[in-house]
């Protein structure tokens, strides 16, 4: 962000937290968006508004688990942001716990079998492409560990990782975002 236009950045994020009406939907109540918040805290903390900024990091650190395929999740690729707004508010082991959480269930998720929880009309991959399910899973436990490397200090691990990813998956949005 480097101070040029937070106040700007601010307006975009909390744009960002409400979906315009005229595409008749809106984020699922259970969804985490710890991303989002964290960015918000950050643009509010870069001009000058300390206390909006402890309110949106304590609203992303708030935030456990997530609702993605149709399913409660214990941890996702939010949790990171979680973590980073823990950090922001001065509550380091408490960002650490919760990194080295993710990275449990990274190693976990990458060892357990894949399979469709759950099947509605509106889930985002219905498949309708070939998809080999394990290694989506695959690639996501590989970003999620490159998330809690970064978040725990160890660049080069988490750096590594990424490139794995994106090598797996050139247009994985997150990976390619996410600052190393």
């Amino acid at each position: 962000m480097d101070g040029h236009a937070p106040d700007a950045a601010a307006r975009h994020f909390r744009a960002a937290l409400s979906a315009p009406e005229n595409i008749g939907e809106a984020s699922h109540l259970l969804a985490n968006r710890s991303d989002i918040h964290y960015w918000l805290g950050l643009a509010l903390h870069e001009s000058g508004d300390t206390p909006g900024a402890r309110s949106h990091w304590e609203k992303a650190a708030g935030f456990r688990g997530d609702f993605q395929g149709m399913s409660v999740r214990a941890f996702s690729e939010m949790t990171y942001f979680s973590a980073l707004s823990l950090r922001s508010l001065g509550r380091r082991a408490e960002a650490k716990r919760r990194l080295r959480g993710l990275l449990r269930y990274s190693r976990q998720l990458a060892r357990k079998p894949a399979a469709i929880d759950y099947f509605a009309t509106s889930l985002p991959t219905m498949l309708l492409f070939e998809d080999d399910l394990a290694e989506r899973q695959r690639t996501t436990a590989l970003f999620l560990a490159a998330q809690a490397q970064l978040g725990l200090g160890r660049r080069e691990a988490g750096r590594i990782l990424l490139r794995e990813v994106l090598r797996r998956d050139p247009s994985h949005a997150f990976a390619a975002d996410q600052p190393a």
